[in-house]
């Protein structure tokens, strides 16, 4: 709950690429939010990244979407 939570506080700190495409997050700013709510870091540096991996993916399959639509 807490990495979902921390996660919906952090998500304008998506870290982009090229013409717009989400490459990850800003690892460094949601630990920094993480701390200062509280929330146990340890933890978090586990659960984050895979949060981020899904949120990557979920990004290009949007991005490859819309390319069909566009199509």
């Amino acid at each position: 709950m807490q990495a979902w939570d921390l996660l919906q506080q952090c998500q304008g700190q998506v870290r982009t690429a090229g013409m717009g495409g989400v490459v990850g997050i800003d690892m460094a700013a949601v630990m920094t939010v993480a701390e200062a709510v509280g929330y146990d870091r340890r933890s978090m540096a586990m659960l984050i990244p895979a949060a981020e991996a899904g949120m990557v993916a979920g990004y290009r399959k949007l991005d490859e979407q819309t390319a069909d639509n566009e199509e």
